[in-house]
């Protein structure tokens, strides 16, 4: 299972793995203020989705969902219930080119737990709602996250890039270290 956003990318994917399982990843469009903005390298705009649909459906290629990331560490209350709602109008694209779509990821962008606002419990009440009044559980759409910011943020407290080391020779300041590389 992979994400496209391009026509070169159906071409790359029918060359090279045409029985691959498919989300087309748009790129929603919300006010956010995020940590990193991936939509700038990443996701279609959603007045490509038609044209995309049915280049997949001229290959032949497989697609079975739609996917979206709001940003790292996004700030706002609402960019998941507008991505969300943009989703269900991208869905209902690709059902009317004729796809069987089963899949919505709704990406990553939770916020991490030195966060406060939104918390983690205010972000899962909206998205919730709004899944809810877009995607029914009748229709049997299987909903995707990827909370990793949120899950392992706390789990690192700094990061560095070594570009050289140095060794350093204890010489003889305690009598018994003599020669040695370190010595207490």
């Amino acid at each position: 299972m992979m994400t496209f956003d391009s026509e070169e990318e159906l071409v790359k994917i029918k060359r090279l793995y045409p029985s691959a399982r498919l989300l087309l990843r748009f790129r929603p469009k919300h006010s956010c203020e995020v940590l990193y903005d991936l939509g700038k390298k990443f996701g279609c705009d959603i007045a490509e989705a038609m044209d995309l649909f049915q280049s997949a459906k001229i290959m032949d290629l497989n697609v079975i969902g739609v996917s979206f990331y709001v940003g790292a560490n996004c700030s706002s209350r609402d960019a998941f219930s507008l991505s969300i709602q943009q989703a269900r109008k991208i869905f209902d694209i690709g059902l009317q080119v004729g796809f069987a779509l089963n899949i919505l990821d709704i990406g990553g962008g939770f916020r991490g737990r030195y966060i406060e606002v939104p918390s983690i419990a205010e972000s899962a009440d909206i998205i919730n709602k709004c899944l809810d009044d877009c995607f029914p559980e009748e229709e049997g759409v299987k909903i995707i996250a990827e909370p990793g910011r949120y899950l392992v943020e706390s789990a690192i407290s700094t990061a560095a890039r070594i570009i050289g080391r140095k060794i350093v020779y204890n010489n003889g300041k305690n009598g018994n270290c003599r020669g040695k590389l370190w010595c207490d």
